[in-house]
């Protein structure tokens, strides 16, 4: 199901936004199912797209990125995890602010990341 879904996404190139959701939902499928090395190359493109669609301040790039670092820390590179939880805080603390519950969710994250980094 989630192969065709991203057949499906291939075929929206003329939608770039369009494309970038649905590959962002597939990754996060793919990473809730615990399919990690099947997730990343969804959610990076997603970023990617999401990136030259949205912009780099994005908000729906930093969620993605998020979920991207997700995979990253339960695959053990929590260098990679890092890179795009602080990419994605610095979205959110410009765009939502220091307070913001999503803001705080990425904070703990990247906590979270840095104690298992060692």
């Amino acid at each position: 199901l989630l192969a065709r879904g991203e057949a499906r996404a291939n075929a929206l190139a003329a939608q770039p936004a369009v494309q970038a959701e649905m590959l962002d939902v597939i990754g996060r499928a793919r990473s809730t199912l615990g399919a990690y090395a099947d997730a990343r190359p969804s959610l990076q493109r997603a970023v990617a797209l999401r990136r030259r669609v949205l912009g780099d301040s994005h908000l729906a790039v930093a969620a993605t990125l998020v979920e991207l670092a997700n995979v990253e820390e339960r695959t053990g590179r929590y260098a990679d995890a890092e890179r795009a939880l602080r990419e994605a805080l610095a979205i959110q603390r410009a765009t939502l602010g220091d307070t913001a519950t999503a803001t705080l969710e990425s904070l703990f994250q990247l906590g979270y990341v840095l104690h298992a980094a060692g």
